[in-house]
């Protein structure tokens, strides 16, 4: 492991020089995140959880198996070691594994899931198909080098009920083994997440579908054929094109129980067969002719659907009558649409029950406001690459929501004061930057933050980024004492007309005595591109109790890879932050995440030698300022440190041999 630091211009490495090969692990090289996952034991996945002595160790062959499985795993950049899994230990309490109950002459493991680790292997090891009890199987998340699913071997687990390979790099042909596990009830092979339609085609011209998935032989048709327990399928990204249109007819018959199917980016062709069973269906960017929205009507327990609207027409004769009027989560991609959406508009109006909608690629900016007003009973809504309008102040109706996300879109105005209204929110996000990451010329939101914000007092993650913004931040802010992740980065709330310590009140707060009750959760702060000037106060570090926590296990931390859906006790949705010299958005990141961000800014004087407390900080950008003086050495003491960057500013003086020790991270 390595620190990576910036400092005064040049870069330097502490520790191991070489960099893993990234030839077959695409993926992750190109995120280059190593956050860090909690540990994935579950409640079920230690037994009793006590080792109670009425309880049997797990049986010798289980461990042996186990162990040659780590073994094969490659643990010299940025993962977890699995440290519990040791010689001699019970392997039913290590972590990741659970085994059968009540068994007195060696337990059997039936659960494995250690997903989420960033583990890195040739290829899956025979060993794991030793462990003939399994029920529960999750490797998803980790890298087993761009390898092909083994031919033989998971026909022996055949009492497997859950099945997670997804993310995982693997490549090629799905084999037929995994269609003799006829107790599955869940399986997800998935292979791509979160790549718009114009990457996808690049990724399968570029890269020849390397790390994705595919179904010829055996066909779609012949994997489902025995998996006639089947509840959730979860195949985005996979290859069925060679099924032309009869994999919807194969669907039908032989997963007649499915409840939950997600296939997106799958080449799928023809039309869809209704089923009356499925509560979720998620179908982007297919290769569908067009369907009418009125031939999904047959499905009444549809609670979740998501469709690219190149794919799907709706009629204005269609209106009269109920569709799915049962939908609880609605996802539409416009990126692929042509011709009126006032229709699709009118039907979401009338969907009463939604609870969350996410819309992207829209074009029009007329229907907005007609239709945002009347959702009243939406908790989430997301909408992102949306071109021009205005954020309506009907959406101050939406008091149910608990999150908002505006994203990468063209507005212009101010936010409405409305927003005041949204006392349930416990995340906003209005962004304005393009895919560039550069606000769009003479568009974008302005005016300043609403003072109104301060009524949102369950608010605990607040970004606004790129919005044009001025006027400093509002004392109001003070207000929201559950804040742990503020971004207002590339704004211009620093400008000539607003005082530091206008600018600033939130932040600096040097003669409140009640500031560590205002900000004590902070864990996340970006006030980078903003025009602040002056000299920060030392006692403002002091103050973020949080941060100055030290680590319980510092020596468990876990390579973390980009994972689809966790729950929000542990994760921020998204955090957007230079980190290591890249302006970069990690998705789900932990909630142990912490970072500074004042990068880019007009800030002068010393860099308080109180930032040195902050032993729990992870990640530290003070570059492009004016800081005067020596680098504080006290800053050696923040051994959690991954990213330091103090580039760009006038400092003098050795570097503090103390940050040598910092050693715990790497590129």
């Amino acid at each position: 492991m390595m620190l990576y630091i910036v400092i005064g211009g040049w870069l330097g490495f502490i520790g191991p020089k070489e960099l893993m090969a990234c030839a077959t692990r695409l993926c992750f090289c190109l995120i280059l995140i190593q956050l860090y996952s909690v540990a994935a034991s579950n409640s079920h996945a230690h037994g009793d959880g006590h080792g109670n002595a009425t309880t049997s160790s797990c049986h010798p062959d289980q461990a042996a198996a186990l162990l040659q499985l780590k073994q094969s795993f490659i643990f010299d950049y940025f993962t977890t070691t699995l440290p519990s899994w040791q010689p001699g230990t019970d392997c039913c309490l290590w972590e990741g594994v659970g085994c059968e109950d009540g068994v007195f002459h060696g337990r059997h493991v039936t659960v494995l899931d250690i997903s989420v680790h960033g583990l890195y292997s040739y290829g899956c090891h025979a060993a794991l198909f030793n462990l003939t009890s399994l029920h529960y199987l999750d490797l998803s998340m980790n890298d087993f080098g761009g390898s092909r699913i083994p031919a033989d071997g998971f026909e022996r687990l055949s009492k497997l009920t859950h099945l997670n390979l997804s993310y995982s790099g693997f490549y090629g042909q799905i084999p037929i083994a995994i269609g003799k596990l006829t107790s599955l009830v869940s399986l997800d092979l998935s292979s791509v997440h979160n790549i718009e339609s114009a990457e996808i085609t690049n990724l399968y011209a570029i890269m020849d579908g390397y790390n994705l998935l595919v179904l010829r032989e055996p066909s779609f048709e012949t994997l489902l054929a025995n998996l006639n327990n089947l509840r959730e399928l979860y195949l985005d990204g996979v290859d069925i094109s060679s099924s032309g249109e009869e994999w919807s007819s194969a669907l039908g018959k032989a997963v007649p129980r499915l409840q939950v199917l997600s296939m997106a980016y799958c080449k799928l062709n023809g039309g869809f067969r209704k089923e009356t069973s499925l509560e979720t269906l998620y179908l982007d960017y297919t290769n569908f002719s067009c369907i009418k929205l009125s031939s999904l009507s047959n499905l009444p327990s549809l609670r979740g659907l998501g469709f690219d609207g190149g794919s799907i027409s709706m009629e204005p004769t269609d209106l009269p009558f109920p569709m799915l009027n049962s939908l609880q989560n609605l996802q539409l991609s416009f990126a692929r649409f042509s011709g009126e959406l006032g229709s699709f508009f009118l039907w979401i109006r009338s969907l009463q029950n939604l609870k969350s909608l996410q819309l992207s690629y829209c074009y029009s900016s007329k229907i907005m406001a007609t239709m945002i007003g009347n959702l009243t009973n939406l908790t989430r809504l997301e909408i992102t690459l949306w071109a021009y309008g205005q954020i309506p102040p009907s959406i101050g109706n939406l008091t149910e929501l608990t999150s908002l996300r505006i994203s990468d879109c063209v507005f212009s105005g101010p936010i409405p004061t409305s927003i005041g209204n949204l006392k349930k929110l416990r995340s906003l996000e209005i962004t304005n930057i393009g895919s560039s990451g550069f606000i769009t010329k003479n568009t974008g939101l302005s005016g300043q933050i609403p003072t109104d914000i301060g009524f949102l007092s369950r608010l605990k993650v607040l970004k606004l980024v790129g919005c044009i913004l001025s006027g400093g931040i509002p004392s109001t802010i003070s207000n929201l004492t559950q804040l742990t992740h503020v971004d207002l980065s590339r704004n211009n709330l620093g400008d000539p007309t607003s005082s530091v310590a206008r600018s600033l009140m939130f932040l600096v707060h040097p003669g409140d005595s009640k500031f560590g009750e205002h900000f004590s959760n902070l864990q996340i702060i970006d006030i980078a591109s903003n025009n602040f000037s002056g000299s920060l106060d030392p006692r403002w570090f002091e103050r973020l109790t949080s941060i100055m926590a030290k680590s319980n296990d510092a020596g468990s931390r876990q390579w973390f890879g980009n994972p689809v859906f966790y729950d929000s006790n542990y994760y921020h949705d998204t955090a957007t932050i230079t980190y290591k010299g890249q302006y970069m958005a990690f998705e789900k990141v932990l909630l142990i995440l912490t970072a500074i961000d004042f990068s880019n800014n007009a800030f002068d004087g010393d860099i308080p030698e109180s930032v040195g407390r902050l032993v729990s900080l992870y990640v530290l950008n003070m570059s492009y300022n004016a800081f005067t003086g020596r680098i504080p050495a006290q800053m050696g003491e923040m051994r959690q440190l991954e990213s330091l960057d103090l580039s760009w500013n006038k400092l003098s003086g050795e570097i503090p041999q103390e940050l040598a020790d910092l050693t715990f991270l790497g590129v």
